[in-house]
């Protein structure tokens, strides 16, 4: 990872998977959705002032893809990649994509890869069939961000490679388990990991499974927190 450059900002937006990427140009947002209402959130109007030049979207359950959202950080011009079946033309303008895709936006070049449960996984309610969804790998200003999705772990994982900082779902319903993300960070070795999709369970555990690999940092953020990259 190249440290002389301008610090991209990563910023929570909610208990699921909505996190926004801050670089010095553009505005990236993944999978604007929520649980309940928006409200509920507590979001300060602040954080919406900047709109998104790039809205990605994993896959269509709502607390990943909500319109209240998209409505508070789309303007004109904004391009929305999405897994199909997220939005309608009705909507949004999006360009769909799928597994093994590659596109490029504003100099932000973005991979995907598949996102779904597995009979072996720790997940308890296989919601996520294949082609469902997506992860995506986004390279944007020499660092390289992955954002697994709805996911459970999975053999694609094994061939990410330079991955700087990973969103992982650690939830253990619909999701990995604490266990089963621990190790896709050991095997995705990125320098910063933020636990994503886990409701209220206690993230030191997931931080405590982490201990000995002493390059990877632990990133627990609540909504509206942030992160220096």
């Amino acid at each position: 990872m190249q440290t002389n450059r301008n610090p991209l900002e990563v910023t929570r937006y909610s208990n699921s998977s909505w996190f926004r990427i801050k670089t010095k140009e553009h505005i990236i947002h993944i999978d604007p959705g929520f649980s309940g209402d928006l409200e509920s959130l507590r979001i300060k109007e602040s954080f919406f002032k900047d709109k998104a030049d790039l809205i990605l979207i994993t896959h269509p359950h709502k607390d990943h893809v909500r319109l209240e959202a998209i409505q508070k950080i789309w303007k004109e011009s904004t391009v929305i990649v999405a897994a199909e079946n997220a939005l309608t033309p009705a909507e949004y303008p999006f360009k769909v994509i799928h597994a093994f895709e590659h596109l490029e936006f504003f100099d932000i070049k973005i991979q995907t890869i598949p996102a779904y449960n597995t009979e072996e996984g720790h997940s308890t309610k296989k919601f996520h069939t294949r082609g469902l969804g997506v992860g995506y790998i986004i390279d944007v200003e020499n660092i390289r961000f992955y954002h697994a999705g709805d996911t459970d772990l999975i053999p694609e994982m094994q061939d990410l490679k330079d991955i700087d900082v990973a969103f992982l779902p650690c939830g253990g319903t619909y999701v990995m388990d604490i266990e089963e993300a621990s190790n896709a960070a050991i095997l995705i070795s990125p320098n910063y990991v933020f636990p994503m999709h886990h409701a209220n369970l206690d993230m030191l555990d997931f931080k405590y499974r982490l201990k000995d690999y002493k390059h990877i940092e632990v990133v627990i953020l609540n909504i509206c927190d942030s992160k220096l990259i």
